[in-house]
């Protein structure tokens, strides 16, 4: 691919950046540090017991301990994609894995509530924008017909990764004490963190086309703002997400913790099988993003549509996997599990599907902004949300009331992702019709 070329140039979205291997040697580096993301991000949720056992700590507080990461994910996160837009963005990533990592380490080490607060913000620190910034260099490097399928797929890691942080942290607590767990997880990611120097990065993209004509009006600021707000796709994006997300991951925290008070399962046990209830969901997110990646080739729009519709029969599912007692329908363990099961399966249908449109209406010299925007709402309206959500319901009457309210936001996504499948077709004509440049002093190999 010519990015050198004079004028306005658009790169080419139906082609590989520099071919197949370092396609998809970056996919499967990026990939792996996801892992570790959200390994060293969700171990916390089945040490719950310990730390309620150890400190005393209240439902809210062990709430908490989830969301404080998401926020300060949240609130880093723009920045960070705002530097590595304009920089390198494989070498964000190398500072990012690598902060997260040491701080997730520190984790062991906190002797209170409030310095393993202080600890767990720092992993947020260091993860804010990996995700925004790893999905870009993703679709950077591949044809845009299979993002949809690839953004499901590294998204699907983040389902992985809370399995195993999730299992892990069950089983290493279980034998060597919670503070083990902080530690064992977070050595990889140093490691990987190291590898990924040999991911090839992309041309940075200028925000000031040589073309008079084109730049008028572009100064970077201005143009960076002005491209995030004429974007309804994206601004509704920002909604509908979020109360899926608050959906995904009241669930994910509270599973074990359910588990443990409501079937009487010993920590590990019931850490493991919450795990599996998230390996579902990263199974539910591949399948998911491809069948709205084909339902998209006859129109465009249709990808959201299916992804409402999925938000509609996860948010029933689980309800009545959770709340089927009130109705006056006695289910056994075995049955409820595998209606959670189910339910985790549909819930992670918009994983794929939100960041690839929020790429598909971005400028090219702001994707990794752009997707950053939507992180930060979806991690600190959806991610940090639910979890406390959840544990003041659970609080105020039980986890079991509140695991059953919950899914309600299903179904608040799916209305949203109705009226953002409105403006999609329109941001994705204007975008694709915008003229592109390199900065060349900018470029990177």
């Amino acid at each position: 691919m010519d990015l050198h070329a004079g004028g306005a140039v658009r790169p080419n979205e139906n082609g590989y950046l520099h071919g197949r291997g370092a396609a998809w040697f970056a996919f499967v580096m990026t990939c792996g540090l996801m892992l570790f993301d959200y390994i060293d991000r969700q171990v916390i949720v089945s040490l719950f017991p310990h730390l309620r056992e150890e400190w005393g700590l209240s439902d809210k507080q062990l709430g908490a301990l989830a969301s404080i990461v998401s926020v300060t994910v949240a609130l880093a996160g723009i920045p960070v994609a705002l530097a590595a837009d304009r920089f390198s963005r494989v070498k964000s990533i190398v500072v990012m894995a690598l902060g997260w990592s040491l701080a997730s380490i520190s984790c062991m080490f906190t002797g209170s509530f409030g310095q393993l607060m202080m600890a767990r913000s720092v992993v947020g620190l260091g993860e804010a924008g990996y995700g925004s910034v790893g999905a870009v260099l993703i679709a950077s490097h591949f044809p845009s017909r299979m993002r949809g399928t690839l953004m499901a797929a590294f998204l699907a890691c983040a389902s992985i990764g809370s399995v195993l942080g999730v299992m892990l942290g069950g089983i290493i607590a279980a034998h060597w004490g919670w503070r083990a767990a902080f530690g064992v997880v977070g050595i990889p990611g140093l490691v990987l963190a190291l590898l990924y120097m040999k991911v090839r990065d992309y041309r940075t993209v200028s925000l000031t086309p040589r073309d008079p004509v084109a730049s008028s009006g572009h100064g970077s600021a201005r143009f960076i703002v002005r491209q995030l707000l004429n974007s309804r796709t994206l601004l509704w994006l920002c909604v509908a997400a979020p109360a899926q997300v608050i959906l995904v991951s009241s669930v994910w925290a509270w599973l074990p913790s359910y588990l443990n008070r409501v079937h009487g399962l010993a920590t590990d046990q019931a850490a493991i099988r919450a795990a599996l209830v998230v390996l579902c969901g990263a199974a539910g997110a591949v399948v998911w993003g491809a069948v709205a990646d084909r339902a998209a080739r006859s129109r465009p729009r249709n990808k959201l549509q299916v992804a409402g519709l999925l938000c509609i029969v996860s948010a029933a599912v689980l309800s009545f996997a959770f709340g089927a007692s009130r109705l006056g329908v006695a289910l056994d363990a075995q049955t409820q599990f595998r209606l959670i099961a189910l339910g985790g399966f549909f819930m992670t249908c918009i994983s794929g599907v939100v960041t690839a449109v929020a790429i598909d209406v971005m400028h090219p010299g702001i994707r990794s902004t752009g997707a950053s925007v939507l992180s930060l709402c979806q991690n600190l309206l959806g991610l940090a949300a639910g979890p406390f959500i959840a544990g003041w319901l659970s609080d105020a009457w039980s986890l079991e009331t509140a695991l059953t309210v919950m899914p309600a936001f299903g179904l608040l996504a799916a209305g949203l992702f109705a009226i953002t499948s409105c403006c999609y077709e329109a941001d994705l004509k204007r975008v694709n019709t915008e003229p592109v440049d390199v900065a060349p002093e900018l470029a990177l190999a």
